[in-house]
């Protein structure tokens, strides 16, 4: 769905995924694996769907109406922010749930730093395309 976006945007999105990624979205994708890899499934949940997933809801529901009325996108091109309105509200609610009933009281300080890492983590990775494309600062050295 994501590259119907990209296409969408003029660009070719087999040419943007093969390059290699911007050091930020490099820095979320190593954590994730790290949190799947080396911590307990507790916190991995807390971070990916609490942390992460849950937020983009709500940027999607800003960025949805702007998408559809000022740049005018085709419902098939922005299905991806569509879809994420509510099937991550539903994610991250879900999996709070089985996180609260599921995690040890001793657990639950390193749960909520996962969660926290998780919000830090996706801001970052917004902060990265933005430094790059709207700034204009030559972060990972990508060509153009």
């Amino acid at each position: 769905m994501l590259t119907d976006f990209i296409e969408a945007c003029g660009i070719d999105s087999r040419a943007l995924t093969a390059r290699p990624p911007l050091p930020t979205t490099q820095g979320l994708r190593d954590w994730l694996l790290l949190l799947c890899e080396k911590r307990s499934w507790q916190e991995a949940a807390a971070g990916f769907h609490v942390g992460m997933e849950a937020q983009l809801a709500p940027i999607c529901d800003r960025v949805v109406p702007a998408l559809q009325d000022h740049y005018g996108f085709e419902p098939r091109a922005i299905r991806f922010f569509v879809t994420h309105q509510t099937a991550d509200v539903e994610h991250g609610g879900r999996a709070l749930s089985v996180v609260e009933r599921f995690t040890p009281e001793a657990l639950r300080p390193s749960v909520l730093q996962a969660i926290f890492e998780g919000t830090e983590k996706r801001w970052l990775y917004f902060d990265g395309v933005y430094i790059k494309h709207v700034l204009g600062y030559d972060i990972g050295h990508q060509p153009e």
